[in-house]
């Protein structure tokens, strides 16, 4: 049984609060980076956020005589990057910074949102495993697992198209949502169009602390009870009657990928979503 409660609309439009101001974006040149940038820039102009683009060199300097290899390898990621991002600082004006840093991808990703006052992450779901030097497909499961910054994660055949949509998917809401939900309001604010919640009511069904009214209050949103057993489920059950540009849901502290995709607990499971995904963090 489907039922679909609208709110009054509120008036659209930059959020003066916005909180989402530094953007960091992992690269490692992967067949999808140029997608994750692109869907990157594209929000960063509508939140009237900067980027701060990282690429992770993995390697360990173990021995004097290869510090001068290292030097060139050194040199050549940081002229590759700036070559890269160079089109986008030249048709944005959004502020685009570039870093490079050596050690483990995971361990030095981690770092830079913490010492950079990072506010949300965008990195592709998954590199090119066949390269050893390409690291995103080995990282993005642990990534979405860091603190409490959002992660939006993008899949590797996505091309950035306009937002027009965002679904917020989910089985129960804690009474911690008020405090995690605010980076999809920001998002929802900066796109201009409304949330569309679907609450889960298949197995695994939990409670809403809250009724969507006051969730969502002043702002514009439709709410269902969609009849699905799993996050695939029912992300395939939207996708066959209309189109899905983002989706939002809330990773808990126990059986993340278990809750969300369900058909395998390796973060490769990430790329079942068609489009960019936003995980909010709730350790409730």
């Amino acid at each position: 049984m489907r039922a679909w409660i609208y709110s009054r609309c509120r008036k659209f439009g930059s959020n003066p609060h916005c909180t989402l101001k530094k953007i960091l974006v992992p690269v490692d040149f992967s067949k999808g980076t140029r997608q994750t940038l692109d869907f990157a820039i594209q929000t960063a102009e509508v939140l009237g956020s900067k980027i701060l683009v990282l690429n992770v060199i993995d390697f360990m300097e173990k021995t004097v005589g290869l510090r001068s290899v290292n030097q060139i390898i050194q040199q050549d990621a940081i002229s590759r990057l700036e070559k890269f991002v160079a089109p986008y600082k030249k048709k944005s004006s959004i502020q685009i910074l570039t870093k490079i840093a050596k050690g483990e991808p995971y361990t030095v990703i981690s770092r830079q949102a913490e010492i950079s006052g990072v506010d949300l992450i965008i990195m592709g779901a998954q590199g090119d495993d066949n390269e050893e030097n390409y690291f995103l497909g080995k990282v993005a499961g642990s990534i979405i697992k860091f603190k409490n910054i959002p992660v939006i994660v993008i899949p590797k055949s996505y091309q950035a198209r306009k937002v027009q949509n965002i679904f917020f998917m989910f089985r129960k809401l804690n009474k911690s949502l008020f405090d995690i939900l605010p980076p999809l309001f920001e998002l929802s604010d900066a796109y201009k169009v409304p949330v569309k919640a679907v609450h889960l009511t298949g197995q695994g069904t939990g409670t809403i602390a809250y009724s969507p009214e006051l969730i969502f209050e002043n702002r514009a949103f439709t709410f269902e009870d969609l009849q699905a057993d799993s996050f695939t489920e029912g992300i395939a059950m939207i996708q066959a009657r209309e189109s899905m540009d983002m989706l939002c849901v809330i990773k808990r502290k126990r059986g993340l990928l278990e809750y969300i995709f369900e058909s395998s607990p390796t973060p490769k499971t990430v790329i079942d979503s068609p489009v960019p995904v936003l995980f909010l963090n709730d350790d409730e």
